[in-house]
């Protein structure tokens, strides 16, 4: 496979069981990645820390889940509803970290 923006698509369907088709995959990780580079602090790091490729996972994997819920967010026979917006929440802290205004203080 290949490599889109700071993921290799062959490490992450092996560490995403139900990672969807190779074509959605490289589409989805590159829309993770451009998001997340217009987020990151500037200018980016060269080669990127590893935790801006796991962000870009965890977006991809909150754009696939979004994706595949469609409008009700609701999956299985019975209706469960779940949201993976913490993916994003989780995504954007590891690209900008906050610093604890008690840092140090303590």
């Amino acid at each position: 496979m290949a490599t889109v923006g700071w993921a290799d698509t062959t490490k992450v369907t092996a560490d995403w069981p139900d990672a969807p088709d190779a074509t959605t995959l490289v589409q989805l990780l590159a829309v993770a990645h451009e998001v997340l580079e217009e987020y990151a602090p500037k200018p980016v790091l060269d080669p990127p820390p590893e935790r801006y490729t796991l962000a870009q996972v965890l977006l991809c994997q909150h754009l696939a889940a979004r994706k595949r819920a469609g409008d009700g967010d609701t999956y299985g026979p019975e209706g469960f509803q779940f949201s993976t917006y913490p993916l994003v929440m989780e995504a954007r802290a590891l690209i900008r970290p906050k610093a604890s205004p008690l840092a140090g203080v303590l």
